[in-house]
């Protein structure tokens, strides 16, 4: 495109666009290490990441958190270096974040069947209800696995640079592993699960005494 505008004799076009490109590309990064230093921070907090990430800087700032955010940002120009072509290092970015993207909505999906299952009472205290929250679950899961296992995605996945992603995955259940061993995220499971009783067994006791009192 840039190209099309020089050789239109538009090169203040062609800037002009370059300009916009980068700067929007330059927002983009900034505001995506604002938020994944911030949400590495608050895992940290809950006992979900290693507590060396929830501390904070004399200003405020989590700057663990932040240095490990920009860490996984720079691992881009390594891998510019790395593979030779900017295609191949932007194909390998996007393939994980795609896949990553669809693991986390699906569990977030998963998440909500089971949140209706569990906890009816809070779903129909809630204000802000899913429309067709019953069936709309399954109908994103069936979305996000026929992308997953589309003909062209599978080819992409299964060889070649694009196999990292079982590897990231791998490393991922890893560590999930490893923060469940810990005893203070047992005690939250734990504390959580109590949680979960006290409010079936309020519920059931609400339900028995509004029909004793219709007898």
């Amino acid at each position: 495109m840039l190209g099309m505008f020089a050789l239109a004799g538009l090169a203040g076009a062609a800037g002009m666009v370059d300009f916009v490109v980068s700067t929007s590309a330059v927002s983009s990064a900034n505001s995506s290490i604002y938020s994944t230093s911030r949400m590495v921070y608050g895992l940290a907090q809950e006992g979900n990441a290693p507590m060396t990430f929830g501390k904070l800087s004399r200003s405020k700032v989590p700057a663990n958190a932040l240095l490990f955010s920009c860490m996984f940002l720079l691992a881009a120009v390594v891998l510019h270096y790395a593979g030779g072509s900017v295609s191949e290092a932007f194909t390998m970015v996007t393939t994980i974040s795609a896949l990553c993207f669809m693991f986390v909505w699906s569990i977030i999906l998963i998440s909500y069947i089971f949140f209706r299952r569990r906890r009816p009472q809070l779903h129909q205290e809630s204000k802000f209800k899913v429309p067709g929250g019953a069936f709309m679950p399954w109908g994103g899961a069936w979305i996000l696995w026929v992308e997953l296992v589309g003909p062209e995605l599978v080819k992409r996945y299964a060889a070649g640079p694009d196999a990292h992603p079982p590897i990231w995955f791998t490393l991922v259940g890893l560590g999930y592993v490893l923060v469940r061993s810990k005893p203070g995220h047992q005690t939250l499971r734990i504390t959580h699960k109590q949680k979960v009783a006290a409010e079936n067994a309020a519920l059931k006791n609400r339900a028995a005494a509004k029909g004793t009192a219709g007898v």
